[in-house]
């Protein structure tokens, strides 16, 4: 998979099929963060919240990860608790498509993991007969002695 990526006010947000990464890079994700970089296994990711940016109000990206405690925002307090949450990147109307083709991707990589996998197909044993016949091979080659190979035919024949 190629990799995939937006930049939004607060930081930069890159998607390569295994991992998310936040790059922190800019003056206000800087100003908020620090220069760091944050990488996220996909399977560390049970929720994406999207808001999508207007004329006006910024949009951000939001990454919930399993077993984290999530604290809810107060209304109208979304977005500034998004820009300082670190699995949080903001954005402006500018970077919604680019964003929202992010979010797609992991979504479409969250889901894929959850899928049931197929059956594997099993290596089909051998007919009764066909043990047997191996047994008496054996048997008559000296590699089984007559209580070894008596034992073996029981088991095979459930006796």
């Amino acid at each position: 998979m190629e990799i995939i990526s937006a930049t939004g006010q607060t930081g930069r947000v890159s998607f390569d099929g295994h991992f998310v990464t936040i790059s922190r890079t800019g003056y206000v994700a800087v100003l908020n963060f620090g220069k760091s970089e944050k990488r996220i296994p996909i399977t560390a990711i049970s929720a994406v919240q999207f808001r999508p940016a207007g004329s006006i109000l910024r949009g951000f990206i939001q990454f919930t990860l399993a077993g984290a405690i999530e604290q809810r925002s107060q209304f109208m307090h979304q977005i500034g608790d998004a820009t300082e949450d670190e699995n949080s990147v903001v954005f402006l109307k500018k970077s919604s498509a680019d964003m929202e083709a992010v979010r797609d991707a992991i979504e479409q990589a969250i889901i894929k993991l959850h899928e049931p996998h197929a059956p594997q197909p099993q290596a089909a044993s051998p007919s009764t007969s066909e043990e047997l016949n191996r047994l008496a091979q054996l048997h008559a080659q000296g590699v089984l002695s007559d209580s070894e190979f008596s034992a073996a035919k029981n088991r095979i024949l459930g006796l």
